[in-house]
């Protein structure tokens, strides 16, 4: 069982916030800049067969679920969800308006992580999907995904690793 022990980053959230993919940030409906990222928790080193692991704990972070609300999006969803709603929502201030209203939360998880690695040798790092939210004053809020379409593999790489199956432990 491996349980996150990360210390919090500028945005109050633990973890490690690593933002993924540059070129789809950036993301402007309102005042409100959201950048897309994966909140790391744990390295994974595979060697030849398939690894099961427990991935469990409590992370802290601003309320992803409020968020999800918001924007009425299902709290089983995955990230892009939110930001499809959020990019094509009528209402192009309603996060500008909610924005204080996000308070840090504490979310309990705990998922059996299968990394499937088809005869070859792997170095993984687990993690969660997240938002960075950067008001244009105030300080940005992070909020990591901690729902089982947001559990994700990368590679030494940087880049998403797709074969591994999630399932609530």
């Amino acid at each position: 069982m491996s349980t996150p022990t990360a210390a919090g980053d500028e945005t109050g959230q633990t973890g490690q916030f690593e933002e993924t993919d540059p070129a789809a940030d950036g993301a402007l409906v309102g005042d409100v800049k959201v950048r897309t990222g994966v909140t790391i928790l744990l390295p994974l080193e595979v060697q030849n067969i398939d690894v099961t692991v427990t991935l469990s704990g409590t992370l802290t972070t601003h309320d992803w679920e409020q968020l999800f609300d918001l924007y009425e999006v299902p709290h089983d969803a995955h990230v892009r969800a939110w930001l499809t709603r959020y990019r094509e929502h009528p209402d192009k201030d309603l996060l500008d308006r909610n924005f204080d209203r996000f308070q840090l939360a504490r979310f309990p998880f705990e998922f059996t992580v299968t990394v499937r690695a088809a005869g070859r040798p792997l170095k993984l790092r687990l993690g969660f999907n997240a938002l960075r939210l950067d008001p244009p004053a105030g300080d940005p809020k992070g909020f990591t995904v901690t729902n089982a379409a947001n559990v994700v593999a990368y590679t030494e790489e940087g880049k998403v690793y797709e074969d591994i199956v999630v399932e609530p432990a």
